[in-house]
């Protein structure tokens, strides 16, 4: 066998070990929040003597707790709050809000840790197994488009079990990249049952899929960083939007694979048998996620299940 055949496994491998490298990095990142100060997330400007919220981390700890801008800032860490303590906002542990309909909200920095060190481990544990299983699959798959796909699949899921670590502190790095790997997964999850177990990208509707899918994901992407940068406000709307598209990503995906096992004839029952088992996983595999977690969030409701059980 010539030298130039073993490129592709040699090319793969070197992927790998520098993907595994950059897990390796954030995952350190990720602990080393854990000896930071939290950070409730909000940004103040004086509004004619009042101090008003200018700006607010969507997903962040105040956003959580329901501050929004345009907010009337009442009390800095249990004193009344002026147009001068401006500077004072940013580091502060707990906040008293009014909103234009007059309702008050609270947001404080919890003084127990958000995730238990059982809850990290696991974390980290299932993080792993998507890292270890989609590396072996990139490096041993003669089918190049699917390996890549699976691959890419298992590090999104990697990066956003490893982010959620450190999400609960509220510090804007880890919550961005949590945003966009949760998107990617949903990409790579349409796109793994579209060339995987039947390659549909060889008619022209499969093309047009593997085409328009990637290009809503990355309109999602570029929405948020509108929305990071320039209104805040609006997160929840693009939230539900996010949610609304994973769910369909995850619901294409069970379908994709179910019908590649109803149009076999009777005759191919080896292959039936063998796709009736792929289909069968990938439904079991991320249809809870979806029905359980993702659905009541487009309705503003409590996920039955928290998304790293389901």
């Amino acid at each position: 066998m010539k030298t130039s055949e073993y490129w592709p496994d040699i090319y793969r491998l070197v992927i790998v070990a520098a993907v595994a490298l950059l897990l390796v990095s954030f995952a350190r990142l990720c602990l080393g929040e854990w000896s930071k100060p939290a950070w409730l997330g909000v940004t103040a400007a004086d509004d004619e003597g009042r101090l008003i919220v200018r700006w607010v981390q969507p997903a962040g700890l105040a956003w959580d707790a329901g501050v929004r801008p345009g907010d009337q800032i009442v009390w800095i860490d249990g004193r009344l709050a002026a147009a001068r303590d401006i500077p004072t906002v940013s580091g502060a542990s707990r906040l008293k809000v009014r909103s234009a309909s007059g309702a008050v909200h609270t947001s404080f920095i919890a003084s127990a840790a958000p995730v238990s060190a059982q809850r990290r481990l696991s974390f980290f544990f299932i993080a792993a197994i998507f890292t270890v299983v989609g590396c072996l699959v990139f490096v041993l798959s003669r089918e190049p488009w699917a390996a890549s796909v699976f691959f890419g699949f298992a590090i999104a899921s990697a990066i956003a079990l490893i982010g959620a670590v450190a999400t609960p502190f509220g510090h804007a790095e880890p919550l961005v990249i949590e945003y966009v790997a949760v998107v990617c997964f949903g990409a790579s999850t349409f796109l793994l049952f579209l060339v995987f177990p039947v390659d549909r990208l060889v008619v022209s509707l499969g093309r047009w899929c593997a085409i328009g899918s990637p290009g809503i994901h990355l309109a999602l992407v570029a929405a948020y960083g509108y929305v990071l940068a320039v209104a805040p406000s609006t997160y929840s709307l693009l939230e539900r939007v996010m949610w609304m598209v994973l769910l369909v990503d995850l619901v294409a995906a069970s379908a994709l694979t179910l019908m590649a096992v109803v149009r076999l004839s009777p005759k191919q029952r080896d292959v039936r048998r063998q796709l009736g088992v792929i289909a069968f996983g990938a439904t079991a595999g991320v249809l809870p996620f979806g029905v359980l977690s993702l659905a009541p969030a487009i309705f503003r409701a409590r996920p039955i299940v928290q998304p790293d059980v389901a």
